[in-house]
Parts: C-alpha cells; structure tokens; sequence
C-alpha cells in the first residue's frame, strides 16, 4: 500500500499529502468539509468520515459516523501554537492502508508530531471510526491537554499523552462504540495494557525491544472488551534505535519513531521529550 515522503515549508502541504496517501489507499475525497473554509473531508464506506481543517496554524482532525457530523467526536490537533509546534521545513511521511493512515512529520531533526485515523477491524455497535494526533483540541475555548501526562503514581505509568490511545484516559484519541460514545476517559486504554512490557524493554542480554500490540479496550454500557487493535501500528521502546530506522521481521518491516522527542536520560519521560517511549508503523516503502 502506499508509503509516501517529502519536503515542506507550508503546513498546507501534510493535509495535501495525507489526502492523497488516503485517496490511493481507497479512502473517499468528499471536498469541502461541513466545518467550512480550509476543511476537507474523506470516508471509508458507508460510516466513517473524517474532516481535516486548517486553521490558528494547526492542521485538526475529527471523525463521524455521518456526512453531516451529527454523532462526531472531538478535535485533535497535529500540533500546537506554542513550544510544541512544527519548526518548518519538514520532512513528513505517510503511510497510508487501506483501513488506516499515518502521517509522521519530522523536523529539527529529532522531533515528531503525527496524525492517524482508520477504522477498527473490530466488530462493534457503532462504525469503529477511530482518529487521534499529537495533540488534543476542542473548538472554542481551546481545550488542550499537556504534552506529558503522569498518568498514576509511580514511575511505571508516567506516559506521553501524544501516544496514540495513550495517557492517562486518552485524551488525544476517539474511537466510535456505539451511538454517541467516542470519549474514551473511562476506558481502560492502551497507555495500561502494554506497560509491563514496555517496563520490561530492551532486553538486557541483547539490548532489543519487541513490537507490542496498539490496542484501546472500551467500557460502554453495552460492551467492555477491545474497541480497537491497531493492525499496521505498534508500541516500542527506542532505546536502541534511531529515528527512521527499519526494522526487518521475517516479510515485514517498521520503521521506528519517538512520540515526540528522544531521551534516554531520563528514559522514562521530562518536560519536554518523551524517552524511549516510541513507536513503529508498517513500512511498504522501497
């Protein structure tokens, strides 16, 4: 499926090149957007859509089950208008299948905002629509969530709410269960599943990390259980490997990112980087 790279100086250009990447992929270019001027909008069949609007300088992202937004979730953001924000130009990557696509956009070298959305390949009540971004955005008010989150006491669940499904109720994420229900901030989310494993990497002997499943598990009145198991994106832990790299798993590859920014001191998280908490997507590239 279609793995696509480039060059930007214009924030325009990541909503044009996940527009097309989607658009090969199968995904629907509707045009215009319900929300107005500079939004665009994509469907996946009969009951995901997908809007991307510009606007403050930030390229947002929400999801619905319908044309008319009428059961939609919450905005999510690429970035920031402060200190977390895109440093242009920017090399940006996206990697785009037929149920789910990611854009990863790096610049100053080691720095990386993304933007994903898909459909769950889960049955459920509701469409299974999913979309999640670096960062998290309501319209009017501005309502953004820090870019780390100490999700608990104790080291062990201090995460990044810029991981997908990640920190604490997963503030930047939304995943449609049934009628009405995206908010996952009473579910058990991903940031919990993985921990014990990615407390566990690298291995000691052979300094590798494995790749751990991206999975939300949703509490709603009629279901608790998974909501979504990411099928082209996996959880790791990057103390052994560089941004970019590629990792060779039998037929499979996956290239590697840090959720922000890289540190291995601290390992586990600071004010403004997110350790060698990071994550892989399916490459298909050359």
């Amino acid at each position: 499926m279609p793995y696509s790279i480039g060059i930007t100086p214009i924030l325009d250009d990541l909503r044009t090149a996940v527009i097309n990447g989607a658009v090969t992929a199968g995904f629907v270019d509707r045009g215009a957007g319900p929300y107005g001027v500079g939004s665009r909008l994509l469907s996946l069949g009969a009951t995901c859509f997908y809007e991307l609007a510009i606007r403050d300088g930030r390229l947002w992202l929400r999801g619905a089950s319908d044309a008319g937004f009428a059961d939609a979730s919450g905005w999510v953001s690429l970035c920031a208008d402060d200190w977390f924000n895109i440093v242009y130009p920017a090399t940006w990557r996206v990697f785009a299948f037929a149920d789910e696509v990611y854009l990863v956009v790096q610049h100053q070298v080691n720095c990386c905002h993304w933007l994903a959305f898909g459909k769950s390949t889960i049955p459920l009540p509701a469409s299974g629509c999913w979309v999640a971004a670096s960062y998290l955005g309501q319209t009017g008010g501005e309502y953004e969530t820090t870019l780390l989150w100490d999700g608990g006491s104790g080291t062990t669940y201090r995460q990044t709410s810029c991981r997908l499904f990640g920190g604490y109720g997963a503030a930047n994420s939304f995943l449609h269960t049934e009628a009405g229900q995206w908010n996952l901030s009473n579910s058990i989310t991903a940031s919990r599943f993985p921990l014990a494993l990615l407390d566990a990497q690298p291995s000691a002997y052979n300094q590798e990390a494995i790749l751990i499943p991206v999975i939300a598990f949703a509490v709603t009145p009629s279901l608790m259980g998974p909501g979504v198991q990411l099928q082209h994106a996996r959880n790791l832990r990057i103390d052994h490997y560089e941004f970019a790299q590629i990792i060779t798993l039998g037929g499979d590859k996956w290239m590697v990112f840090p959720w922000y920014k890289k540190n291995t001191n601290p390992r586990s998280y600071e004010s403004r980087a997110t350790g060698t908490f990071g994550w892989a997507v399916r490459y298909e590239g050359p």
